[in-house]
């Protein structure tokens, strides 16, 4: 596992939001799912809430 510091502040905002570590080919990255996102961009980078 990887540890995540988060202000306690924003915690409210991360409710439910799943964290993965990917490894595809030489990429690796973080993957967040987020259930509450009403709206995403086409490319996955921004959400609305």
């Amino acid at each position: 596992g990887v540890p995540l510091v988060v202000s306690e502040a924003d915690l409210p905002m991360l409710a439910g939001i799943e964290v993965d570590y990917v490894r595809d080919g030489l990429n690796r990255m973080f993957r967040f799912r987020n259930p509450n996102a009403r709206e995403i961009c086409g490319c996955g980078e921004s959400f609305a809430l």
